[in-house]
This record gives C-alpha cells, sequence and structure tokens, in this order.
C-alpha cells in the first residue's frame, strides 16, 4: 500500500502543487474494495476555492487523468462523490508484495538459530481409518514450515506417527479375554 500511497500523491502533488509528503498525510483507505485503493479527500481543498467537494474531486480527477502515464502502478482515476479514487494495477502489486516478501525472508535467513531445534508432528493418522483431505493439508502445511526452519537453520525433527492401534488392539484383547484360549 505504501507504493500505491507515493504513486497517488505524486500525481495529486502534481496536479495542484502540494508537497508529496502533505498530500500523503492526507490520503484514506476507501470504506469498499470496489471503490478503489487509496482516496484522496477534497474536504480542504472546496474550502479553500469555496466550490462544493464533489466539483473539486471531478476536476482534480480530470487533471490526473490527463497526466498519468498507462504502464504506471496506478490503473484508474475516477471521482467518487468528495473523493479521488486510485485503483492499483493488480499484477504490479501482487509482483510487488512478492518481491518485498521475498528480499524480507532473505535477510531473515541471515538471522541464526543458535542450533535450536524445531520438532514438527504431522497429521498422524489412524492407520485403521481412510486417510482424508484433512491429514494431507496438515502435512502440507507442517512440511512448509518444516521447509522454512531448515531454510532458518534450525534442525527440524518430522514425525509422522503412523500408529493408533488402541483401539484395534483393545478389541483383539477383549475379544481373546471373551472368547479366547491361552493353551491354543
Amino acid at each position: 500500500m505504501k507504493i500505491i500511497k507515493k504513486e497517488a500523491a505524486k500525481l495529486i502533488s502534481g496536479a495542484i502543487g502540494l508537497d508529496i509528503n502533505e498530500v500523503e498525510k492526507l490520503l484514506v483507505t476507501p470504506p469498499k474494495g470496489d471503490m478503489g485503493d487509496i482516496s484522496f479527500p477534497c474536504f480542504k481543498m472546496a474550502q479553500q476555492y469555496k466550490r462544493k467537494p464533489n466539483e473539486v474531486a471531478l476536476e482534480l480527477s480530470d487533471k490526473i487523468g490527463k497526466s498519468f502515464e498507462p504502464g504506471a502502478l496506478i490503473d484508474s482515476v475516477k471521482p467518487i462523490g468528495p473523493y479521488v479514487n486510485f485503483t492499483a494495477k493488480r499484477d504490479l502489486v501482487y509482483a510487488g508484495a512478492l518481491r518485498t516478501i521475498v528480499e524480507e525472508c532473505r535477510s531473515g535467513f541471515k538471522r541464526p538459530s543458535n542450533g535450536k531445534t524445531i520438532v514438527i508432528d504431522y497429521s498422524s493418522p489412524n492407520i485403521a481409518k481412510p486417510i482424508a483431505f484433512h491429514h494431507i493439508r496438515s502435512t502440507t502445511i507442517g512440511n512448509i514450515i518444516g521447509n522454512i526452519f531448515e531454510t532458518l537453520g534450525y534442525s527440524v525433527i518430522r514425525i509422522n506417527y503412523l500408529g493408533d492401534w488402541g483401539t484395534q488392539f483393545g478389541k483383539l484383547i477383549t475379544a481373546f479375554e471373551k472368547y479366547g484360549d491361552k493353551d491354543k
């Protein structure tokens, strides 16, 4: 969101001549996602120019719409009531977010684990019952967490105990006690 805010502030600043840092402080998040990603309220400008906020928003969005280039981070600029709303290009935002995550993770990988050990218990399904989706899901999540900790330098012990013999052996013991013969 910081990148979108900076881009929107730059466009507004260029259109009205206000300091980019001052513009950035005024930007807000719209109450609904379909209204855009960032909004600029035009109330103060309307007071200053003694005009209606809706008129100022319309005029400002027209001015900005003519000045921004295709290929920029901002996909569209439109007035909604007394606000100028900016919508970012999703593919660029997602790519930027993933890039940031990767960079932050890589810098985090430099932190030593101090030789600590992590134990991850996987789904450990009951072998007497069918394996279901939740077993696969929890095993996959456990493996991902294990990979992250290994990358951070931890010693990872993975456990997937295929046991849960209790009920089965309990029934066998009960059956043997009731019907079994020690001599045979």
